[in-house]
């Protein structure tokens, strides 16, 4: 599978999640204005912290199993049930975690306990959502990258046919719900897809799980837990911050710079989820590893950087076309926001690589330190920078965090170094 194969399909899925994001985007922006941007951000990323804390790590260990145990069926059958198996249990613990403390979660979240029945509607949600990744995972693993295009794109066109008119008669309400209901989306999505494919039915996950192969998967916990859980933790305290010291709708400023960079990273981050994992976990020589890693790593950069550079000379008429006119201060917020986008796209190709090689003490260390760190920056150049304290603090962060993931893979830059000096 080459890396241009699955740009070619996350190019196709993401052409159409760019045009309804625009559109939700749009009509968030137009009906709840910038303190509604917020407050469906701070749900946003609470499903994402709970979905992929628990998820990810699970995910992570079927694909790379999978893609190991290729030709061998009944291995990655025990891979597909104990995965299945675990995201299950875990996944209901947390619904009912959820469900018990949504009181707590709506005053932490929206600081009032008003939202808490979405807080307990998103539950079961997040039961099915957790389930879902696990069936990416094995798409993943199989080198499905049409069938996981397909998977999205359908996902997409669920989740905004939901939101986007529920938000419009409904409100702030409406747009909570539907960003809740969203999330259990993508099971039914990926698994009708799963099936189409005759790699898994229903009998397939039947039978008793492999502790052997569930212990292989735990591996993944540490690390993992560390980039899932923690990354959208910080982003909830980095906008309680902007709350807390500028107000909502500064908060929500903040909050569009951050979707105009999830839109236009999305190509990217999609074809890397598709290309690197399985594919760099069949690598075995460490030259032709490194050499992999690091060509990926420029053409990440050069991509991310001319995006970035578009970007910000059209800014005024990206935030006219995307936003409304309550949200030109945004434009001030561009620079460093988009500084930050390339160095930490720079950092994917070798994040991942620390979890293929399982260097997990590293990993761990850097997935809690780089969001952590922005939001430390964050609450430190508040009183100078005001807004844009926000994104200096993110790209300092992942500029603090590329030079640090040169000094936790040095070797393989020595195997780099070699494999051109030959």
């Amino acid at each position: 599978m080459a890396l241009r194969t699955a740009l070619f399909w996350s190019g196709i899925q993401s052409i159409l999640r760019l045009g309804l994001s625009f559109i939700s985007i749009k009509v968030t922006a137009v009906y709840l204005g910038a303190p509604g941007l917020a407050i469906i951000g701070q749900l946003s990323n609470f499903t994402t912290l709970i979905q992929g804390g628990i998820g990810n790590a699970i995910q992570t260990g079927v694909t790379k199993l999978t893609a190991e145990s290729e030709g061998d069926n009944e291995r990655q059958l025990r891979v597909w049930r104990t995965g299945f198996r675990m995201a299950l249990l875990l996944g209901i613990f947390a619904a009912i975690v959820v469900m018990a403390a949504a009181r707590p979660i709506s005053v932490w979240l929206f600081d009032t306990h008003e939202y808490w029945p979405v807080i307990v509607l998103a539950g079961p949600c997040l039961v099915l959502g957790i389930l879902s990744v696990i069936f990416m995972g094995i798409l993943n693993g199989l080198k499905r990258i049409r069938e996981l295009a397909l998977v999205t794109i359908f996902t997409t066109l669920a989740g905004s046919v939901l939101f986007i008119p529920l938000a419009y008669r409904f409100g702030v309400w409406g747009g909570l719900i539907g960003t809740a209901i969203a999330v259990a989306g993508t099971f039914f999505v990926s698994w009708a897809v799963l099936n189409r494919t005759r790699a898994l039915g229903t009998q397939s996950l039947r039978g008793h799980w492999d502790v052997g192969v569930a212990r292989e998967i735990t591996r993944f916990y540490p690390m993992l837990l560390a980039n899932s859980a923690v990354a959208p933790f910080a982003l909830i305290l980095v906008r309680n911050i902007l709350t807390d010291g500028l107000g909502v709708g500064a908060a929500g400023y903040w909050q569009a710079a951050w979707r105009v960079s999830d839109m236009y990273t999305l190509v990217l981050t999609t074809a890397l989820s598709f290309y690197l994992m399985p594919h760099l976990a069949s690598t075995r020589n460490e030259n032709s590893f490194a050499r992999e890693l690091f060509g990926i790593t420029y053409k990440v950069i050069l991509l991310t950087a001319t995006a970035a550079v578009g970007i910000y000379v059209l800014r005024d008429l990206v935030i006219a076309v995307v936003f409304t006119h309550e949200f030109v201060p945004v434009s001030d917020l561009f620079a460093w926001q988009l500084v930050g986008d390339v160095l930490k796209m720079a950092s994917w190709p070798f994040r991942m690589a620390l979890v293929i090689k399982l260097r997990a003490r590293w990993y761990i260390a850097l997935e809690i330190l780089a969001p952590l760190l922005h939001a430390g920056f964050t609450s430190i150049l508040l009183p100078f920078f005001q807004v844009n304290a926000a994104t200096l603090g993110y790209a300092l962060a992942y500029l603090i965090t590329d030079l640090l993931l040169l000094v936790a893979l040095r070797d393989y830059v020595a195997h780099r170094r070699g494999g051109s000096e030959r």
